[in-house]
């Protein structure tokens, strides 16, 4: 999910090259197949997602995590310790990102369901392979501790 700052460069920007092209400064033909270039990427199948203070490698309180990702419905996207590639992940090492390595990333969806002490479960390379581990959402979190989503 983007923010706001992204949004509004990104409604610069277009409101930019819509005045080009108005303008006769730019190819319709040559921008519409440069845009159509970058949507035929193929979207990554996950995303590092950090909330709040974490994105400038702060903490965050993993209660008030939780609360963000329910509150803007990005906990339907969270993985959890019981999807497929989870599994896969645990069962065949190998297959683990390369970009979760060196970092605790947590499966948000799979958060249990008491009130008090509650917590969520969290992916950690170790030795080779990957380790399944609990922390306490009372906790604070670092910028290094992101969310796992699902690829838009």
């Amino acid at each position: 999910m983007s923010n706001s700052n992204e949004m509004e460069r990104l409604w610069r920007l277009q409101t930019k090259v819509n005045m080009l092209v108005s303008d006769g400064k730019r190819s319709p033909t040559v921008i519409a197949d440069a845009l159509q270039t970058i949507l035929d990427q193929p979207q990554p199948k996950f995303e590092l997602y950090l909330f709040g203070k974490q994105k400038a490698g702060g903490w965050e309180m993993g209660y008030n995590i939780e609360r963000h990702l329910k509150k803007t419905g990005l906990i339907n996207r969270c993985l959890s310790k019981d999807d497929e590639c989870v599994r896969n992940w645990l069962a065949n090492p190998e297959t683990y990102p390369e970009e979760f390595k060196g970092k605790a990333v947590f499966l948000w969806k799979s958060a249990d369901g008491r009130v008090v002490n509650r917590v969520a479960p969290c992916l950690i390379w170790r030795d080779g392979g990957v380790v399944l581990h609990w922390d306490w959402l009372d906790l604070d979190w670092y910028g290094g501790y992101p969310a796992v989503l699902a690829g838009a």
